[in-house]
């Protein structure tokens, strides 16, 4: 399934990936937990570890502060399905700025940061065509 593979300090990049347990939980490292994002009439997965280990990524609505690195799918009656182009292209645009947090007088801001790209030979799954941003 096509996905996008979100990592801290990295503009997302497309992956196909299988549509496994396993496949998820060795891209992620750690365990999985799930979130949803409408999009028109469907919905988009967020799977993400909650290893607190890990460096801070991206914040995501809901869910706040995400750890790591963090999947984007479809979700359809409750399993997980690969992106369509249009979907892809959205959130990849949409998740294009890594961010690094900071504390100030006990609080935690998001800054965004310049986006890098990761190099095709270092990429997780297949790594399939350039994104949007890529080209």
């Amino acid at each position: 399934m096509k996905v996008l593979i979100v990592e801290p300090g990295y503009s997302p990049y497309e992956a196909d990936l299988e549509n496994t347990p396993a496949a998820l939980t060795a891209v992620l490292e750690s365990e999985q937990y799930t979130a949803a994002f409408p999009f028109d009439n469907t919905v988009i997965a967020a799977v993400y570890g909650g290893d607190a280990e890990k460096p801070y990524n991206r914040t995501l609505g809901s869910i706040g502060l995400v750890q790591g690195r963090f999947i984007v799918c479809g979700s359809r009656r409750g399993r997980f399905v690969g992106l369509t182009r249009e979907q892809a292209q959205r959130y990849s645009r949409r998740l294009h700025f890594p961010e690094k947090f900071e504390e100030r007088d006990g609080r935690l801001y998001s800054l965004p940061c310049d986006p890098k790209i990761k190099p095709k030979d270092e990429r997780l799954g297949d790594p399939g065509r350039f994104s949007f941003f890529e080209r």
